[in-house]
């Protein structure tokens, strides 16, 4: 029966980028990827990916697994749990619990296949600028402000490409954004040439 303990901020993290009514009921969870003796917290929507890591020491879970946890289950386990600073999980079958010494929460695990995220994570960056959707910005600075009151993040640019996004007050957790693609809004740009 695996176990493992995560840090909570990597929880939170998860959830303030997983979809919690996407169609692709699978993305409405997190995933718990274990590669060796690490587990990777991750979540994507599609357009967001966010990827925090720890390590464990369970030999049950020392080979590749994945188990992905349903939002409201994690959401609950976590909902007014203060001065902890880790969640326990226990896998057995496809049942799983989510506790630490003040509540419990008991689950079921999705029965799907977690997207292929590390298909999409930029091998480099070009510092070429794009356009991002602010509430996604948003979303990173959020995240940062679980490991800093200072809420810095850094985008290593990267065209039309997915961008990478880096917290200055932590190395295990890291972000990918999707730029928008729009052609240029030739009409506003012509407008303020014409009044400038």
């Amino acid at each position: 029966m695996p176990s493992f303990s995560v840090p909570v901020e990597h929880i939170k993290a998860a959830l303030a980028i997983a979809p919690d009514s996407d169609v692709r009921y699978y993305m409405n969870g997190v995933c718990f990827d274990f590669d060796g003796k690490r587990v990777l917290t991750v979540a994507t929507d599609g357009h967001r990916l966010i990827v925090a890591r720890w390590y464990h020491e369970d030999a049950a879970v020392s080979a590749r697994a994945e188990y992905i946890i349903p939002r409201g289950d994690l959401e609950d386990a976590i909902r007014k749990v203060k001065g902890y600073t880790h969640v326990n999980i226990e896998v057995d079958g496809a049942s799983v619990k989510i506790y630490t010494t003040a509540r419990t929460v008991l689950s079921s695990l999705v029965d799907a296949k977690y997207p292929d995220w590390r298909r999409v994570v930029p091998k480099e960056t070009s510092g070429t600028p794009a356009q991002y959707a602010p509430d996604y910005i948003f979303d990173f600075h959020r995240v940062s402000r679980l490991f800093s009151k200072r809420g810095m993040i850094y985008v290593s640019y990267n065209g039309l490409s997915p961008a990478i996004i880096t917290f200055p007050d932590t190395a295990d957790v890291v972000g990918v954004l999707m730029p928008y693609r729009l052609d240029e809004n030739e009409a506003a740009i012509t407008m303020l040439r014409e009044v400038a």
